[in-house]
């Protein structure tokens, strides 16, 4: 099984989060692919001059050989999926969910936008609107 670990650094006062994905190989042990404190956004980026940024640590997750990241963003989520590929990890597909809703809930009239973009092929419709 891979290995994937978030870990925050709380003396820095940004808490910048470090994303660090262990690869499994044949012999059972698990080797660094990537270790990085530039993909997460820190809980409180210098830009919000010490203000929590107001978002979730993103989920990470592997399926059938796809890492994802799974994050909120202003009005919904985005989930980013990487291809690990010759010792590096490639953005190849970008699925966002957001709604329109301004009240904190949602009810019957929300509408909700779904943007999928595939790196690979190219922009993919929404299969809602087919």
């Amino acid at each position: 099984m891979d290995k994937i670990t978030v870990k925050m650094d709380t003396v820095d006062e940004t808490r910048p989060l470090r994303l660090q994905v262990f690869m499994s190989q044949p012999n059972g042990k698990l080797t660094l692919a990537v270790s990085s404190d530039k993909i997460i956004e820190p809980q409180f980026p210098t830009e919000n001059h010490g203000k929590f940024n107001g978002f979730q640590i993103p989920n990470f997750f592997i399926e059938k050989g796809v890492l994802k990241m799974w994050s909120e963003i202003k009005g919904g989520n985005i989930t980013y999926h990487f291809k690990y590929n010759k010792g590096n990890f490639e953005l190849i597909y970008v699925d966002k969910l957001t709604s329109d809703t301004t009240k904190g809930y949602v009810d019957e009239n929300t509408i909700f936008t779904e943007t999928k973009f595939n790196l690979i092929t190219g922009f993919e419709p929404n299969p809602m609107k087919n």
